[in-house]
Order: C-alpha cells, then structure tokens, then sequence
C-alpha cells in the first residue's frame, strides 16, 4: 500500500497537483471505490480490509466522505455483520428519542423522521325503500312499504404519528409523540416493499398491517429479514 501512494504522488508531482487538490482527488477516488464494493449493498471483509488500508495510508477517515456514502458503508457493515451472526452496536443514539430496551437488546438502526400509518374502518348507513302505491280516489294515493338501513364498511390509511423507527436485534420500534408501537420480530409474517415504505403483516386474527415510511425501504426490509433469522 505504502508503493501504492508512491506512486500516486509521484504522478501528482508530474502532473503539478498540490497537495490539497492531490487529497480532494483521493477522496473522490476512494468514494467511486467503496460504491463500486456496495453495489451488491453488502461489503466483504476483504473489500472492507481493502478500503481500511487505502484510507490509512492516504489519511483519510470517515468523515471525509460524503455522509450518504458514510451511511451507506455503515449500512454494508451492518448487513455483513449480520451475515456472519454477529450483532455490533455501531450507531449512538442521540436526541429524544428513548426507547425502553429489554435486557440484552440493542438498537441496530434508527430511522429518523419516519411516518406511521395503520389500517382503519369506517361505517356508513343507507336507507333502501320497498313498497307499492295504491290509488284510492282521484289524486289520493296511498303507499305501502318497507323500509331498512343498510351497513357498508370501508376501509382507509390513517396517519397515526411521526417519530423514529428503531430496529433492534429483538424488535422493531415506533417512538413518536404520544405513540408508541413495538413489533417482535416473531410476530412479523412478511414484509412489503414500497418506494417510500415497507408494510408489516403481524400474526394474529383480525390484526391490521402497519406501514412506516422512511428513508430507505429496502435496508429496513433487508434489516428485518436477516435479524429475524438469527
């Protein structure tokens, strides 16, 4: 690695680079690298080892990546982790939001300014007349019927807060302002993947799914989907 940057700079000398565009196309080079490893979304050891060896010897860390390729390389880490049946705490939790833990269990992601919608009924009444008019005179008739209320039920998406979704090695979490929810992983049936949410069908009879929306549906499917086999 040590001949590797070698001979970059001797290539940035001939090129009269100064050092500080010399480090800004390091960067650059080492972001086209690690999305080039995540374009399967997860990272090998031996491409994370790679990678770690690279930023060493130019002396660069993570914060001089973008932050959407630092959460993406976060993420690769997660999911390979998880892979391997390993479990690592890498993210803190800040602000707010605080989630009551069980013993032993550690949140994995937080997905922040999520939305959580649920499954509603509504009911509504209409009135269906029978009956037959008789006439009695010039003018004068005289109706006889029936008449009965009918019910019909729909169903809508409701709106039921915004907050943060929490995924951790034992459930997933909704913590919102005077709402809380708490999905265990073995009470999940499936996940449906959307554009700008996933939807959880629980176990149960009569149980309605849930959708959250949030930043990025396929980690959290992916997320949910190999947690809840370990």
């Amino acid at each position: 690695m040590s001949r590797f940057k070698q001979l970059a700079q001797n290539m940035a000398l001939a090129s009269f680079i100064q050092d500080r565009e010399f480090r800004l196309l390091a960067v650059r080079g080492m972001t086209k690298a690690i999305v080039k490893a995540l374009d399967d979304h997860v990272i090998t050891t031996a491409e994370s080892e790679r990678i770690d060896a690279v930023c060493g010897a130019f002396g660069l860390t993570a914060n001089d990546l973008p932050q959407n390729i630092q959460h993406r390389f976060v993420k690769a880490h997660i999911l390979r982790d998880i892979e391997d049946g390993r479990v690592r705490n890498r993210i803190t939790i800040e602000g707010g939001v605080t989630p009551n833990l069980e013993r032993g269990e550690s949140v994995v992601w937080a997905f922040n300014n999520s939305k959580y919608f649920t499954t509603r009924g509504r009911a509504r009444y209409e009135s269906v007349s029978h009956g037959v008019s008789v006439r009695l005179m010039k003018g004068v008739y005289y109706r006889t019927g029936a008449s009965k209320g009918q019910s019909f039920r729909t169903e809508y998406v409701s709106e039921e807060g915004s907050g943060c979704l929490l995924i951790t090695n034992r459930n997933v979490l909704f913590v919102g302002r005077g709402k809380g929810v708490k999905l265990p992983f073995r009470k999940i049936l499936s996940v449906q993947l959307y554009s700008d949410a996933i939807e959880l069908h629980r176990d149960g009879t009569n149980v309605k799914p849930v959708v959250f929306k949030i930043d990025d549906p396929p980690f959290a499917a992916n997320l949910i989907a190999r947690l809840s086999q370990i």
